[in-house]
């Protein structure tokens, strides 16, 4: 996974799985590169040269090659091995979102950081105001000592600031030319520890075969996301339009005959058309014909007047899962200056404005002509209900289609769009809603008809379940229809049901809701909803776990498994469309045990646009209490947190105020988490605050991360120790994308916007949606209401192996299905923990060797928490952090 965006297929598939292919991404054909008979011997030693120096490399940058990548690049030309070699450092920055050459604002950092930051933030202030060019230092009285900066204009003292600490401008933090002779070269850092050759990560060969080609496994990948059967993340939807772009030719013929979810259908079919809309545009020529094809083989796919209102939609770049836009609207008025700022004019903010509707793309008359005649076969109620569901936006949809014009040859369509303008009026029969019959039902507590109603549309009585159980009369009657349905129920919502029922037994510590927006809603602090009785709840998730495990029964069946513990901790992906770009799939809600050993070091780097408007984003950490009381803060107003003897508990690498193209600006934050715990602290939090200037959208780099170290020396920036990277999004001007906690040593990944204000967000004005929202999300998650990965791969396990290997804290144990023993007993034994076999007890050194040889030889399930097993040829695997495997399974491919 990227932090940052792949640009084609062949860096798509390094970022995402570590598979390179040899000779695809060159221009020349390998034929025409290789060198004449009489220069091979010379080229030959080069060669030799460069695989070592492409090995140094590639651990530098936290990789290593696997045994047939090694081979195959033993007969790699020179300029072979030099493409490649800037391919891997391409596909290394956008996976960690950033470089060695990323440096702070006080280069010998986290030395050299000013402890009383107000002392420093006043003489800013006296130079900022006092200073005059031809006159000795306001701060000093030293004459000759005054360097004049540029752009920023601020002249500045080499005695009273160190300029081989400074990498901006003292005054401003802004960045500024390095030219200036205030900017004396620093000392050389330390270098630090050498990086566990563990952690790094392994990058294979893509194409081992002839039959094994780019074109085929951008196909499998293609397939794969078009099955997926929820709605996708950001990382996966850029990988999917990207393949639409590479292969626009070829996809039509790969899709699969089904694709479950309809933003997906969406995505490909608006794609190809925008795609085929533009190419005749520009040739002056009519795409009447290929809209047609396009529309041939989509028109299987469609069930809904949505899925047209959705192929709309992407046809016009607009998200097709249909939520309120965020239009940025730029407001203009006098204002103080920005941070030190030269001088104080009008400022211009920006102002995050949500529309219903979405700007639609000129629509050629054939498109038009299609969609209609889509629209017009379906029953008139039920479109009429589909229009109804997203009536703003078909009322203004219609302005473009002009369903009137076709009144003759669509009738169906056109008389259902006058009811949507004009209302019921216009045409006294026209048929009553099913919502509006389904309401009616709830409200005057007919559940057996509301239940007859919901047995025609599976997804909506999910819904409505948990209500109609604690409601109805007769609630095993309920699940007994609702059983009747659940080959219908997609296996995500079916899996997230079961672990919502069976948290249902207590009332839940919080309650938090999801919405299709980019935040969410936390409900008032009590679980007031009567309990489900334990009966129903018991019956409910056995006949569930029977459906499940009926459905990964018919996936390819294994021999043995090997599962991670860990993955517990691991919540199973849900509402993935407004997750931040990772480059480590972590769902929201997810904890990740840290080693104590280790020092944590968070950043974030981002850019302005070429010519933009200056943006100032900063990175903070608020300390705060068992309670959620503010204790301690690093932020640029506290760029260094001390306990109550003065011991550095926090240190800033100070507050950059700019990032102009194209290398932009970064900022660290290092902490001593078992100081802070001693200094009565519980909970680090993450914090990233846009501060001024454009939103986190709008800018063309944003990421963030963290950084496990084994020690403060070396690169400020190690690509090698970033155990997170995660790009910054939305219009909202306060992100919490993780909080520490420093009591147990546990990550828990929020992935939390608030809105914030305008502007001059920080840790201080914040504080009160920091405390509202953490603990809200940290206590709902621990209620166990969603599912976690451990138990979809116990599901897995149970349904299609013989044998389950299990790691965890009671070392690694093995499982094996007796003869007569069922998939329900098996995973019975699995959750219960009755091993039959103990392999390796606890922490024994060759506890890794020992689930290798259990293994044996034939391809194995793989479902782990750490990518650091030796596994058999031609296994399927999933590894959370992939280390020394190339995973050929994603999380939301186990829902499929």
């Amino acid at each position: 996974m990227a932090a940052l965006s792949p640009t084609s297929a062949v860096e798509l598939l390094l970022v995402r799985s570590g598979q390179v292919f040899v000779h695809s991404s060159l221009s020349a054909s390998p034929a025409a590169l290789r060198p004449q008979a009489a220069d091979q011997a010379l080229d030959l030693g080069r060669r030799e040269a460069l695989l070592l120096a492409f090995d140094l490399e590639l651990a530098n940058l936290g990789y290593v090659a696997s045994v047939r990548l090694r081979e195959r690049l033993k007969d790699a030309l020179p300029a072979e091995m030099i493409a490649l070699r800037q391919q891997v450092i391409e596909a290394n920055f956008k996976a960690t979102g950033g470089t060695r050459r990323l440096e702070p604002l006080f280069r010998r950092f986290p030395d050299g950081i000013p402890e009383d930051t107000f002392t420093l933030w006043w003489d800013r202030v006296i130079v900022h105001f006092l200073q005059e060019p031809d006159q000795p230092c306001v701060l000093c009285r030293r004459a000759g000592t005054i360097h004049a900066l540029n752009p920023c204009a601020h002249l500045v003292c080499d005695r009273c600031f160190e300029g081989t600490n400074y990498s901006g401008c003292p005054i401003c933090n802004r960045k500024v030319d390095r030219a200036s002779p205030f900017f004396a070269p620093s000392p050389p850092r330390k270098p630090g520890p050498p990086v566990d050759p563990r952690r790094f990560a392994l990058l294979d060969l893509g194409n081992p075969t002839p039959e094994h080609t780019l074109e085929v496994a951008s196909r499998e990948l293609l397939v794969s996301l078009c099955q997926r059967t929820q709605a996708m993340s950001p990382v996966d939807v850029e990988a999917l339009l990207l393949l639409l772009r590479e292969y626009p030719e070829q996809i039509v013929s790969w899709l699969p005959a089904q694709i479950p979810v309809r933003e997906n259908l969406a995505l490909v079919f608006g794609a190809l058309l925008r795609g085929q809309v533009d190419a005749a545009r520009a040739a002056s020529r009519s795409a009447a014909p290929q809209i047609r094809a396009l529309f041939a083989a989509a028109r299987a796919h469609f069930n809904s007047a949505t899925d047209v209102l959705r192929l709309i939609a992407a046809f016009s770049g607009a998200p097709v899962a249909l939520m309120p836009q965020a239009k940025l609207i730029s407001s203009k008025g006098p204002a103080a200056a920005l941070r030190f700022g030269a001088r104080a004019t009008k400022s211009e903010g920006w102002i995050s404005v949500m529309h219903h509707r979405f700007a639609v793309a000129k629509l050629p008359r054939a498109l038009r002509r299609e969609a209609l005649a889509v629209l017009d076969r379906f029953p008139e109620a039920r479109l009429l209900e589909d229009l109804r569901r997203h009536q703003e936006r078909w009322v203004w949809v219609a302005e473009h289609l002009h369903p009137g014009e076709y009144a003759g040859r669509f009738p169906t369509a056109a008389r259902a769009f006058s009811v949507l303008r004009n209302g019921a009026a216009a045409v006294p029969d026209a048929p009553r809603p099913w919502p509006s019959e389904v309401a009616h039902a709830l409200a005057t507590a007919n559940f057996a008809e509301a239940t007859a109603l919901l047995v025609q549309r599976p997804g909506e009585m999910l819904r409505r379940l948990d209500l109609l159980l604690r409601q109805a009369p007769a609630p095993h009657a309920v699940l007994s229809a609702f059983f009747d349905l659940l080959p219908r129920v997609a296996t995500p919502a079916l899996l997230s049901l079961r672990a919502h029922l069976a948290a249902r037994r207590a009332p839940l510590a919080a309650r938090v809701y999801w919405p299709k927006a980019g935040y969410y809603v936390p409900s008032p602090p009590k679980d007031l909803r009567p309990l489900l009785a334990a009966e129903l709840v018991t019956e409910a998730t056995a006949r569930f776990d029977v459906e499940l495990l009926r459905r990964f029964a018919d996936k390819p069946a294994f021999d043995a498994a090997v599962l991670d513990e860990a993955l517990g901790e691991i919540i199973v992906p849900f509402g993935e469309r407004t997750a931040s770009k990772s480059s480590v799939q972590l769902p929201r809600g997810s904890t990740v045990k840290l080693s104590t050993q280790q020092q944590l070091r968070l950043f974030i780097h981002w850019c302005e646009p070429k010519g933009g408007e200056r943006t100032d984003v900063d990175l903070s950490v608020g300390f705060f209490d068992t309670s959620w009381n503010l204790r301690g803060t690093c932020a640029y107003y506290a760029l260094t947190a001390l306990d109550a003897q003065g011991n550095a508990i926090a240190r800033s690498s100070g507050d950059f105020t700019s990032a102009p193209w194209p290398d932009g600006a970064a900022e660290f934050v290092d902490f001593d988490r078992a100081r802070a715990l001693a200094a009565g602290y519980r909970y680090a939090v993450m914090v990233v605050n846009a501060y001024a200037g454009l939103p986190f959208s709008a800018l063309p780099r944003a990421t963030a991360g963290v950084m496990l170290r084994d020690g403060a020396d070396g690169d400020v920036f190690d690509p090698r120790t970033v155990e997170l990277a995660f790009a910054l999004g939305g219009e909202h001007g306060i992100f919490m994308p993780l909080v520490v906690d420093l009591q147990t040593s546990t990550l828990h990944w929020l992935d939390a916007y608030a809105p914030g204000m305008l502007e001059f967000n920080n840790v201080a004005s914040s504080q009160g949606d920091v405390a509202r929202i953490c603990p809200a999300m940290i206590a709902y998650f621990a209620t166990g209401t969603r599912p976690t990965m451990l138990e979809l791969a116990r599901l897995h396990a149970a349904a299609r192996c013989r044998r389950v290997i299990v790691r965890g804290a009671g070392g690694a144990r093995l499982f094996v299905r007796g003869p007569d023993e069922t998939p329900e007993q098996l995973l019975g034994r699995l959750r219960a923990g009755q091993a039959d076999q103990v392999l390796a007890p606890p922490g024994a050194p060759g506890l890794a060797d020992a689930v290798t040889a259990a293994l044996g030889t034939a391809p194995a399930l793989a479902l782990l928490h750490q990518g650091d097993l030796g596994l058999p040829e031609d296994s399927a695997v999933y590894a959370l952090f992939r280390r020394r495997l190339v995973p050929t399974l994603a999380a939301a491919d186990l829902l499929t």
